[in-house]
């Protein structure tokens, strides 16, 4: 982990704006994003003045991306304010890791009394979660 450009903090190629205390418990070895350089993929965190915290993720949730994605999530959520908005609409592709994932995420948040809505689903992302009917477990309506 290491603070990088603009006071982010970072853990591989995740990136974080509420700082080290979110990310703390990263456990070695278990910070790269996505396996591949330059792969596209980050999650980064900003919290609102009205306490609203903003997850955007970028890139593909899948079986490379989906433990470090949930460790990221988890953190985030749990260091964040009680509303949080989970924005996929830079992500393009999610497997079946991926939603589990997503998943995992929102039964967190309950579990934290956090409020979760996942927002800016893109086509493939938004056929997964209606095919397999996960849409209320996700907040989606």
């Amino acid at each position: 982990m290491k603070k990088g450009a603009g006071g982010r903090w970072e853990v591989g190629h995740a990136a974080s704006a509420i700082g080290p205390a979110a990310v703390g418990e990263v456990a070695p070895g278990t910070g790269d994003w996505d396996m591949a350089e330059d792969s596209g993929n980050t999650a980064e965190v900003t919290v609102t003045v009205d306490g609203l915290a903003k997850i955007d993720l970028a890139g593909d949730l899948d079986l490379l991306t989906a433990e470090c994605a949930g460790i990221r999530l988890r953190a985030a959520i749990a260091a964040g304010p009680a509303r949080t908005c989970l924005d996929l609409g830079q992500v393009q592709f999610i497997d079946a890791h991926g939603l589990a994932v997503l998943l995992d995420t929102a039964a967190f948040a309950r579990g934290n009394g956090v409020h979760l809505k996942v927002v800016n689903i893109n086509a493939q992302p938004r056929k997964i979660i209606d095919v397999t009917g996960t849409g209320n477990a996700l907040g989606i309506t």
